[in-house]
Order: structure tokens, then C-alpha cells, then sequence
């Protein structure tokens, strides 16, 4: 039923007072029947969410943050990359005397220490 043509319904005087009534107390009913039915669709979904979204400040994250803030960075570990010549020379196998051909060993003098792989038996040496 629409409400203008309710009203005119009233004016003229077609809808009584117990017609009047009895659609208030239909009215009503269906009100309460709608709230009960919201109810049990809100116990069935559970709790409502929680507000922590639109906080932008909680105490408990501001103290996890300062937690956060007084604990020491991780130490990296030494990874591969460039390693000086003094730690090749300590790894290596064994240390060789090189000296240019058809020159005499006590003409020459010590320059540099190189390191070199060698395959040796099939294996990598590492050679001074």
C-alpha cells in the first residue's frame, strides 16, 4: 500500500479507525519479525570486526615497534666475493720457487707471490 494513496484513503474517509489499527499492529510485527531476523544474522556472522583498523595508534603496537628499535641489526655473513692475496697464500697446498728460464737462481731476487689452481690427480690445488 502506498502512503499517498493511504492518506487519501483517510481523507475521504474509506479506511476506518479498526483498519487503521490492525495495519499499525501488521506493521509492528513485521518490524519486530525484520529486528529478530537481524539478530540472528549477526550471531550466525559472529562478532563484529574490530576497530583496530581505524586506529592509527595502539599501545601495544607502539611497544613492539620500540621493542623493535632497541634490538642489535643481524650481522651478515661473510659471503664469497674478493679475497686478498695474504688469505690465498694461506690456503694454498704448497708454495714453488718460479724463476725465468736460463737465468741462475742466485741472479734473482724475490718479486711477488702468486696463486694459481692446479688440477693435480684429477683435484684443484691451490699453489703458491
Amino acid at each position: 500500500m502506498d502512503v499517498e494513496q493511504f492518506r487519501e484513503d483517510i481523507r475521504a474517509g474509506r479506511n476506518t479507525i479498526d483498519r487503521v489499527v490492525e495495519l499499525i499492529g501488521m506493521l509492528q510485527r513485521e518490524l519486530q519479525a525484520a529486528k529478530e531476523e537481524i539478530e540472528r544474522l549477526k550471531r550466525e556472522r559472529g562478532a563484529p570486526p574490530t576497530g583496530t583498523v581505524s586506529q592509527p595508534f595502539s599501545m601495544r603496537g607502539e611497544e613492539q615497534r620500540q621493542q623493535a628499535r632497541g634490538r642489535k641489526p643481524r650481522k651478515r655473513k661473510a659471503r664469497g666475493g674478493r679475497k686478498r692475496t695474504v688469505e690465498k697464500v694461506a690456503q694454498a697446498a704448497r708454495t714453488e720457487k718460479v724463476f725465468p728460464a736460463g737465468v741462475p737462481e742466485a741472479d734473482c731476487w724475490l718479486s711477488h707471490t702468486r696463486v694459481a689452481w692446479r688440477i693435480e690427480n684429477g683435484q684443484a690445488v691451490l699453489v703458491a
